[in-house]
């Protein structure tokens, strides 16, 4: 073992006691008053199973936070919603509009879905709902319509029932809303995310 000590910090028995230590140790060196002392840490095996732990679970956590954040793809219960046009009525009142689907999207946050995906677009906290002439776009790329397809992940009951007084209101202005309960929606990611 070579002890590298350009600034002769060490002492002679300071560095024997080193080379006389196991290579599968990890040194501390403790400078106290212009004198060296070793302070063993531990077997460098351990510290590597440790830090491999902790790396394992700062990962999780970052999947935990990407999927609740809306960047990573996430799986579980809830709904699926469709909403379509009046295909009888040419008048503006018949034709699903952005703020129909914000209404939607409102309830569903407020009823507790952890995740929401509009016509392909994972929602996050910067996503945008909004019509450019007559195409909705969400996360400014303009989704399928006729139907606009909604799916949220939560409580399904809960989800479902949080529609009901939209599914009224729309149902005045001609516009269709079918809600099925799902035992597994999948959300896509956001995909202009990255580390």
């Amino acid at each position: 073992m070579q002890i590298l000590d350009p600034d002769n910090i060490l002492t002679e028995e300071s560095k024997k006691r080193i080379e006389d230590l196991s290579f599968n140790l990890t040194l501390e060196i403790e400078i106290i008053d212009g004198r060296a002392r070793l302070v063993p840490t531990g077997d460098i095996f351990n510290q590597v199973n440790f830090l491999q732990t902790k790396v394992a679970s700062l990962e999780r956590q970052l999947k935990a936070l990407e999927q609740k954040a809306g960047y990573d793809a996430l799986t579980g219960k809830g709904i699926t919603v469709m909403v379509y046009d009046n295909m009888g009525n040419n008048e503006n009142t018949g034709i699903v509009h952005d703020q129909d689907i914000r209404n939607i999207v409102n309830e569903l946050k407020i009823a507790g879905a952890t995740g929401i995906e509009v016509g392909g677009q994972r929602l996050n906290v910067t996503s945008a709902i909004r019509c450019v002439g007559p195409t909705i776009l969400v996360n400014n790329k303009p989704i399928p319509v006729n139907p606009i397809t909604i799916k949220a992940i939560g409580n399904p009951e809960v989800l479902a029932s949080s529609l009901d007084i939209i599914k009224n209101q729309l149902r005045n202005f001609g516009i269709r809303m079918d809600i099925t309960i799902e035992e597994e929606v999948r959300l896509s990611g956001q995909s202009n995310y990255e580390r």
